[in-house]
């Protein structure tokens, strides 16, 4: 995963995220990363995640991003 935190805006954005050759995209992985994700904007104070470039079907419906406390 490529990001930055905006700490101004309070935004985690994610420039790029990549999976591993082979791995498939399941509604435990989604779990396990949205999770992942949102604990480290958490600890970096940031409330939205902004996403830019996703492996294709990994956060359908929210390829845009989320507000954090919308877990």
């Amino acid at each position: 995963m490529d990001s930055k935190i905006h700490r101004k805006s309070r935004e985690l954005e994610i420039f790029a995220l990549w999976l591993e050759e082979g791995v498939k995209i399941t509604r435990g992985l989604e779990q396990g990363l949205r999770r992942a994700i949102n604990d480290f904007a958490r600890w970096q104070s940031a409330e939205r995640i902004l996403c830019r470039r996703l492996p294709e079907g990994l956060f359908v419906g929210q390829e845009q991003g989320w507000e954090i406390d919308a877990d």
